[in-house]
This record gives C-alpha cells, sequence and structure tokens, in this order.
C-alpha cells in the first residue's frame, strides 16, 4: 500500500503533471487520517500531547499503596480543577473589559455548509437522481493526515462500473479495520463527480461527519472526510492530489 510519501517522490520525478496523473492510474484517492499502528491500534503519534504515563509517587515496597495512589490523584484532579478556575475568571474579566469599549457588528463566517447557491452543494443525493451537480469554485481547506508523509493512500480506480471499499480482501479498495464491513460502501464516477454509497454496513457511513442513509449516494468533493466505522479517509481527486501533496507532507 503506498504513502503519501512514495507518492510524493514520484511527484518529484515525473517531470510533469501528465507523467504523475499517468503512473498513478486512478482517479481519485483515499488518505487516512486516523491512521494506526495495527487493527484499531492507535500509533504512538496518535498520542501528541497526551500523556503517555502516569507518574505515581514512590513507595519503599511491592504492594500498592491504595491510599497513597488516591491521594495522589485528588492532587492532581484539585491542581486541574485550580487551573481550569483561573483560567474562567481571566476570560470573564477580559469579557467585562471588552465590553466596556466600542463594538462593532462583525461580518458572518461563512462556510461552505451555509453556501445554499447550488442545491448541488447538500451531500446527499437520491439514488434516482441521474445528475451529480458541482457546487461553486472555492479554495480548497482540508485537513491533513497526522502521519504527514507516513500516512496510507488508498488508490480508487473506480469508473462507471463503480469499486467496493470494504475489509474483505476482494473489494477494489481493500482496508482490514473491524469495523469496517466486508463490502462497506461503493464509490462511482459518474458525470465527471464522484459518489458514495453506503452498502448497509454494519457501522455506516459518513461524509464530513454526517451520516448517509443506507443504499442512498452521496457526492463526495476534494477535500471530504469520508468515515467508515470509525475509520477516517480525506478524499482527493487525481488532479488535486498533484497539486495538494506538497502540503500533505510538510
Amino acid at each position: 500500500m503506498p504513502r503519501v510519501e512514495d507518492l510524493a517522490e514520484k511527484r518529484a520525478t515525473a517531470g510533469s503533471k501528465d507523467s504523475f496523473l499517468e503512473d498513478l492510474g486512478v482517479a481519485a484517492v483515499l488518505i487516512r487520517l486516523d491512521e494506526r499502528g495495527g487493527k484499531d491500534e492507535p500509533a504512538d503519534w496518535a498520542f501528541h500531547g497526551i500523556p503517555k504515563s502516569v507518574s505515581f509517587p514512590p513507595r519503599d515496597d511491592d504492594e500498592l499503596d491504595i491510599g497513597a495512589l488516591r491521594k495522589h490523584l485528588g492532587e492532581r484532579e484539585a491542581k486541574s480543577q485550580s487551573s481550569k478556575k483561573s483560567t474562567a475568571a481571566k476570560a470573564k474579566d477580559s469579557k467585562k473589559k471588552a465590553e466596556g469599549k466600542a463594538s462593532f457588528d462583525a461580518p458572518p463566517l461563512i462556510t461552505a455548509d451555509d453556501d445554499d447557491t447550488d442545491s448541488g452543494q447538500h451531500p446527499w443525493v437520491s439514488p434516482d437522481d441521474e445528475t451529480l451537480t458541482a457546487g461553486p469554485p472555492a479554495t480548497l481547506s482540508m485537513p491533513l493526515p497526522p502521519a504527514r508523509g507516513a500516512a496510507t493512500v488508498y488508490l480508487a480506480g473506480c469508473g462507471e462500473d463503480a469499486c467496493v471499499i470494504g475489509r474483505d480482501a476482494r473489494a477494489q479498495v481493500a482496508i482490514d479495520e473491524r469495523s469496517i464491513s466486508k463490502m462497506h460502501a461503493r464509490l462511482r464516477l459518474r458525470d465527471g463527480h464522484f459518489g458514495v454509497v453506503d452498502l448497509e454496513s454494519s457501522n455506516g457511513t459518513k461524509v464530513n461527519g454526517r451520516a448517509l442513509e443506507v443504499r442512498a449516494e452521496g457526492r463526495l468533493k476534494n477535500g471530504d472526510v469520508l468515515t467508515l466505522g470509525d475509520v477516517e479517509l480525506l478524499f482527493l481527486d487525481a488532479d488535486m492530489l498533484f497539486e495538494r501533496l506538497p502540503d500533505l507532507t510538510d
């Protein structure tokens, strides 16, 4: 299975975008955003910022001193609560000061989900709807894989016949994770746009955190996060992959 760094190396040596796309040989890729060290086992880097161990008070005997342990954890909790109260008090004081100054109405924050200029922006499309419309052009905002260059890439060589994502080795996009059904979802490229359908999976399929109804087709756009069970995947078509590979490896 290729990794982001492998594709970055191909891009650097390809000489041109056309050569890279020809060598890639697929229309889109799925990049792991939740990379694991083994079956459903998070890798070490998944815990950045979280202590890997808890220090306990030293003891001379070989028996676990429950009383000392409780006291130690209680002191840690008390310090944590004190810190939270201090932070809240400072925030409250800053708010009062801000309210005493002149204010103005800031323009509303516009997100992709707020843009209703195109009904095709809605990620759910009826299976009977024969058109998947593209939304208005916008600057792509996408999550970056925590593993960066080490992130696994799944090649989605899908056409009109579609391709299946699942745990079964016979699936065109095989992902060996227990939360994924043997035949979990179907990807299809139709009229230049990708769609995804949940194949009555046990743990469901989501696009950007919103669940798809069984057998209903949802449109996939560059930068979308496709969730299968508890596996998260970044969707990019081949053209966008070429453009954004430097961002994925930095």
